[in-house]
């Protein structure tokens, strides 16, 4: 992809997971814009496995695109694997200055690896640049696990527990694909709902399932949230099969058949 900018020697760059990207990344993005000026790049990482990258490159850049519209220019799209492959990328294109810019706690991580190759030959390629930089974004990397705030290990978390209110919280004002984005965590999370393995499941085995399921918070607020309603509306007057599924169709993730296993096994463990 070619950028309209103003081409000299120097050239600052970003490279993360963005899986899934968040405002943590939003303000990484912002810092390398102001180190950098209008030559600056974004890159994301090809790594992907169901645990803490679930989702593909491709996916992932047409997501930040999106999500980091004012960015969007900026955002390459590019089969380089690491900082390292970057490094020699902006070389072969001529620069002669680089400037990485990284989380505040990664900063002597990678300032040490691209001093380490300058200059060398390697299986990466070669770049050879008169200065190195690497400056800090102003805040931890929000690709790290357990920062405070929020960070993409939280949303992952929060994909896995169905819990879109925590995910939202680390997405930018104003984002419309919030929704979009969470399934698509979830999708290759390999998040199960409780439709997709209660099926076969016997009578005698369902309770067990449920506390399963609730142990491992897998649409268990949808289930309760469901039967809060389904109570209210019987006490209202309803039958049982009109509260069950006017219940079961307030929530996505719901079904009206397992509400209704749900409700008979709650009822006959007591």
């Amino acid at each position: 992809m070619k950028l309209v900018e103003a081409r000299g020697d120097d050239v600052t760059f970003t490279f993360g997971r963005f899986n899934p990207p968040t405002t943590g990344h939003e303000k990484l993005i912002d810092a390398t814009k102001k180190i950098g000026g209008r030559n600056y790049r974004v890159y994301a990482s090809h790594t992907q496995d169901s645990r803490r990258n679930p989702l593909d490159h491709k996916t992932k850049i047409s997501y930040m695109k999106r999500m980091f519209r004012k960015h969007s220019s900026h955002i390459i799209d590019d089969a380089a694997l690491t900082a390292i492959h970057v490094a020699v990328k902006l070389y072969d294109e001529g620069f002669k200055n680089l400037t990485m810019v990284v989380g505040s706690d990664r900063v002597r991580d990678f300032q040490k690896l691209l001093d380490d190759y300058n200059g060398v030959k390697a299986r990466h390629g070669l770049y050879d640049f008169n200065t190195i930089k690497v400056k800090s974004a102003g805040e931890r990397d929000p690709d790290a696990e357990g920062i405070s705030g929020m960070s993409a290990s939280k949303m992952r978390k929060a994909a896995q527990d169905n819990d879109y209110d925590s995910f939202a919280k680390g997405l930018p004002l104003g984002y419309r694909g919030g929704k979009r984005l969470f399934k698509d965590v979830q999708k290759q999370m390999k998040v199960k709902g409780f439709n997709e393995w209660a099926d076969d499941l016997d009578e005698a085995s369902i309770f067990q399932a449920i506390k399963i399921a609730g142990g491992k918070k897998i649409f268990k607020k949808e289930y309760e949230g469901a039967l809060k309603l389904y109570k209210q509306f019987t006490k209202r007057g309803d039958k049982s099969a009109v509260a069950i599924h006017k219940a079961a169709t307030s929530y996505r993730h719901v079904d009206t058949r397992q509400l209704q296993r749900y409700i008979d096994a709650i009822g006959s463990a007591r």
